[in-house]
Parts: C-alpha cells; sequence; structure tokens
C-alpha cells in the first residue's frame, strides 16, 4: 500500500486525470478521505507558472467558499508535489454519467444550483473558475456538488479566467445534465437557464439563469433534499477516463496528435489517442531512472542554445501558498509527451462553445487556446521547488484594488494656521448670517405692520401730592384699529431724560393696550413735572400729563 507524506496519507485505488496532474483518494491516519493531486503538468517547469499557480490557489483558498474542493495541506514526496484536499476528488458528474447513470429531477436541479452559486459567488470576490465541465464537478459524499481546480490552470498557461468562461462552461455542464435527466419537465427547465446565460453572458447571465432556474426548481418534488446526490456518489464506481487536459479524439486532427499524454503509468507507452489508466503512484526510483514522473514545480526548464546543450537548473526557488483552495483550466490545453520524450505538435482545438456562445465567452476561449499553442517546455534535469502551504500569508486583494490603493495620495495633515483660517471663516459666515436675518426680519416688520393707532392718553395714577421720596407711576393708553402688529414708543420727562425707544406687541383683535412710566422723585421742595408719551411707529402721535411734586 502506497504512502505519502511520511505515512501521514495512504493511497487509496487508482487516480483519474486532472488538469494539472492526476488526482488520488488518499485515506488519513484517523480514516479521513481526502483528495491529493500529483502535479505532473510540464508548464509549471517554468518558475513563473509556478508561482502563478501559487497565487492563484492563494487568493481562492482565502475566500473559503464551501462549494469548492478546498486545499488544506500541501506535501513533497519523493520529488512529487501533492496538493491535499478537504474532500475524496471522485468521483465527478462525468464519471457519475460515463458509467450510465440517469440523474433524477432534484439530483440534475441540485448539481446545477450549487455550481452556479458557487460561480457567482467567486465573481463578487473578483475571481473565476474558468473551466467549468462535467470533469471538474466533484460530487461529495455529503450530497454537495464541489467545484475542483479553480483557475489553475488558467495559471499555468498565463491567461486570465474571466466571468465568460464560466457562463460558457456552466452552459454546457447543464445541456449534459439536461440530456441526463430523467424528467421532461426538469431537462425543459434546464435547457431555458443555458438558453438565458448564452443570450446574457457572463455574471449577468448566470444570475439571470439561476433567478429562472430557482424559480422552476419550486415545481421539482423533493429538491433540497442531498440523499439523492449522496446516493449517487455512493454507488458510481470512479472510472478512469481520457484526461481531462487533451481534447477528444474527434476534435484534433491526425496531423496535430500529441504523441503521449502526461497521466500514463510512469513506465508504459501510450498510443497518440488511446486513454491512459493512471495507476497510484510507483515506489521511488532515483530521479535520474526514465520515466521517473513530471519533476514538482521545478525552479526552471533548461533553456536549449543553439548547439543544443541544456543550460544548467537555477537554484531552488520555494514558492509560499496560504490556506487551502481551489481551480480548473481552459478547454483546448495540449497533451504532454513523457519525460525524456520532445513533444509534438500541439493539438489544434476548436473553442468549445464558439458555435453556441456569441459575443464575450467565444472570444475568450479563443485567446486561451491559441495562447497555449506551443508553450510546452522541453524536460530536463532540474531541481524541485517545494510549494509551501501555511496559514500565515494572508491572501492578496485583488490586482484592481491594489492599483486603486497605489494612486491615491496619501492623506494630508491640515497645518494649525490653517486650521485656525477655517475656524475663522466659518465664525465669520454665522456671523454674516445673524445679520442678515435681523435686518431681514426688520423689513419684513416693516412691510408687514398692519396696525395702526387711534388714540393714546396718558395719566398719572396717584399724583405725588405732598408726599416725600415717592415713585410715580405714569400709564399711557393707546388705542388701535385691532390689527396685529408692533408699535415703537418712548417716554419723554420735563427733567430732560427719555427712555428710548420701546416696542409693545399688538395681537390681532387686541384694540387697546398700556404702557408705564415709573419715575422717582425724591429730597425736599417742589416740583412741575411732565410726562409725554411719543408713538413713533406706525405713525406719530403724542399726549401728555402734568403734576407737582412738593416735599417741606
Amino acid at each position: 500500500m502506497t504512502t505519502i507524506g511520511g505515512g501521514k496519507y495512504t493511497v487509496l485505488g487508482e487516480g483519474r486525470p486532472g488538469r494539472l496532474g492526476t488526482w488520488y483518494t488518499v485515506s488519513t491516519a484517523d480514516s479521513k478521505r481526502r483528495g491529493a493531486l500529483c502535479l505532473q503538468d510540464q508548464r509549471l517547469a517554468d518558475p513563473a507558472a509556478a508561482k502563478r499557480l501559487a497565487d492563484a490557489v492563494r487568493g481562492v483558498n482565502g475566500l473559503r467558499l464551501p462549494g469548492l474542493l478546498n486545499v488544506v495541506d500541501q506535501v513533497v514526496d519523493d520529488g512529487r508535489t501533492w496538493l491535499i484536499t478537504n474532500a475524496a476528488p471522485s468521483p465527478t458528474v462525468d464519471q457519475a454519467l460515463a458509467g450510465g447513470a440517469t440523474l433524477a429531477p432534484a439530483v440534475a436541479a441540485l448539481i446545477a444550483t450549487d455550481t452556479a452559486q458557487t460561480l457567482l459567488r467567486l465573481h463578487q470576490a473578483q475571481q473565476a473558475h474558468g473551466d467549468v465541465s462535467p470533469e471538474t464537478v466533484v460530487l461529495s459524499a455529503s450530497g454537495a456538488a464541489l467545484l475542483a481546480e479553480p483557475g489553475w490552470s488558467h495559471a499555468a498557461a498565463g491567461t486570465a479566467a474571466g466571468p465568460g468562461h464560466d457562463a460558457a462552461g456552466w452552459a454546457r455542464l447543464l445541456t449534459r445534465l439536461a440530456d441526463a435527466c430523467t424528467d421532461a419537465d426538469t431537462s425543459q427547465v434546464l435547457r431555458q437557464a443555458v438558453q438565458q446565460v448564452e443570450a446574457v453572458g457572463g455574471s449577468a447571465g448566470l444570475t439571470a439563469a439561476l433567478t429562472g432556474l430557482s424559480a422552476g426548481t419550486q415545481r421539482i418534488p423533493g429538491f433540497g433534499d442531498r440523499s439523492g446526490v449522496k446516493a449517487l456518489a455512493a454507488q458510481t464506481t470512479p472510472t478512469v477516463a481520457r484526461p481531462a487536459s487533451a481534447p477528444p479524439a474527434a476534435a484534433v486532427p491526425p496531423a496535430a496528435s500529441a504523441p503521449a499524454t502526461p497521466h500514463a503509468a510512469p513506465h508504459a507507452p501510450t498510443t497518440p489517442h488511446a486513454p491512459t489508466t493512471p495507476v497510484a503512484p510507483p515506489a521511488p526510483a532515483a530521479p535520474s531512472a526514465p520515466g521517473y514522473g513530471a519533476p514538482a514545480f521545478p525552479p526552471s526548464a533548461p533553456a536549449f542554445s543553439q548547439a543544443g546543450s541544456p543550460v544548467p537548473p537555477a537554484a531552488e526557488e520555494t514558492v509560499q501558498l496560504a490556506g487551502g483552495s481551489h481551480s480548473g483550466p481552459p478547454p483546448g490545453v495540449p497533451a504532454q509527451a513523457p519525460p525524456g520524450q520532445r513533444p509534438g505538435p500541439p493539438p489544434a482545438v476548436t473553442p468549445d462553445g464558439a458555435t453556441r456562445m456569441g459575443g464575450r465567452a467565444a472570444e475568450e476561449q479563443r485567446r486561451s487556446a491559441s495562447y497555449q499553442q506551443g508553450r510546452v517546455t522541453p524536460p530536463g534535469p532540474q531541481q524541485d521547488v517545494n510549494l509551501r502551504f501555511g496559514q500565515g500569508v494572508p491572501a492578496a486583494p485583488p490586482a484592481w484594488q491594489l492599483a486603486a490603493a497605489q494612486a491615491a495620495p496619501p492623506p494630508r495633515k491640515k497645518s494649525v494656521s490653517k486650521r485656525i483660517m477655517a475656524f475663522l471663516s466659518a465664525l465669520t459666515t454665522v456671523v454674516l448670517l445673524v445679520i442678515a436675518g435681523y435686518v431681514a426680519w426688520g423689513w419684513w416688520q416693516e412691510r408687514n405692520n398692519a396696525v395702526q393707532v387711534v388714540k393714546i392718553a396718558v395719566t398719572a395714577v396717584q399724583p405725588p401730592a405732598t408726599t416725600c421720596d415717592v415713585q410715580v407711576d405714569v400709564v399711557g393708553t393707546i388705542q388701535t384699529d385691532g390689527s396685529a402688529g408692533l408699535i415703537t414708543y418712548e417716554w419723554l420727562r420735563s427733567d430732560g431724560q427719555s427712555s428710548g425707544a420701546l416696542e409693545q406687541a399688538i395681537k390681532k383683535g387686541e384694540t387697546s393696550t398700556q404702557v408705564h412710566l415709573y419715575w422717582r422723585f425724591q429730597g425736599q421742595g417742589t416740583l412741575d413735572a411732565t410726562a409725554t408719551l411719543r408713538i413713533l411707529k406706525p405713525q406719530v402721535l403724542e399726549a401728555a400729563t402734568k403734576f407737582t411734586y412738593s416735599c417741606k
């Protein structure tokens, strides 16, 4: 029984081809099932490609989405790099359908909605899967549909995965589900979702299609019960299919066929198009032995000079990975030759979905396929580069956030003088507003003062007579026409004193009001006093009263 990671994981059974290597189901010491991807893609011989893959794994791993096959560990064993995931990588939807399984309506609808929701959450985080297909959708033992290898193949090829790739891949997945579904009504609901996502494209198309699909699933009996998905995963015996990175035989012209597949057994030669059966990792062999598996992230592929001699490899390089992650590649990745053999010409791949998906999705696929032509690097003796996995490195933010942060100038602190000037400016504004309000109020009072004074009279309530040191209360009675307004008046005394302008408010309907003058007299002697009430506004009137103060 083969173990990896110093006995930490035990390989169970045979593997299945993945985008960047071979997937195996492994068991931990406490008998938990995990997935293990043995990286064998020769594009990763380029340290730049290895760095891009590490960044892609780190970026998606930080999201912790439950709908992805998450990376939880990484080990290097016998010169090979293994990525360990939180769930077994088999069976996939492709393996279930290849085994002749028919899908219950609730099972097909759950797979469609699970994958669409996960894709939309990736898009919200400025990420994309890039290679949604039945080969990258795993049926877990808990009854969920998980997406495997999100963005990994695009990262290895140096291309960018986008929502257009995901919309096109999801449409093809739903077409396969509709063909295998046993219920005609459910198949029609799935095909309508395909039409919606194809008509709009990208994240908007996925959103519109998921909305319509969710409405249609309400009529599907048992939708939401995951026992059907669990049963399908349990009864499906994983079978080894054609390597996912190689196109179907019918799509590859004879002249462009790859000479071999990278997922063949280590010592067994393969024919150009015959599917091969990956097996459990072979017993350790010396790195120089023929047929030894693809190197795990070598620092650089040996460049060939004009004379044909390889350039010595660079020193070992370490790429840091943080947290668990997941990904997938674009269609049309060329098959790779086994170590020690020069690769043949890359296959000419027709962009999948170009005949059905108009606009953005097909164009993105064509660019992705054309970018990868002739990128296979000749193998040679190289040193290993380890992918370090740990929790210490935070997920890198999207590039557009970094660019915005770098473009924004740092905030500058205001000097004390500028703060004082700002305060004085605000205070001046407040004072000017108060003055303007007061002036406006006076103007309004003048324009809207409708009261009219009809008559005034002035009397002394109790003349002093012969009383000494007395205060005389002089009362002025003002009669009006009953209109509302303000009356401005003043008191004038015969000794030359004046009260200044005073105001009296008159309510509507009030025809009479009184105002008072309190005049105090002290000392001995006799004084003839006169108190005058003068109305200043709304018109000028006056009245007076006379009395004598006498104290002996």
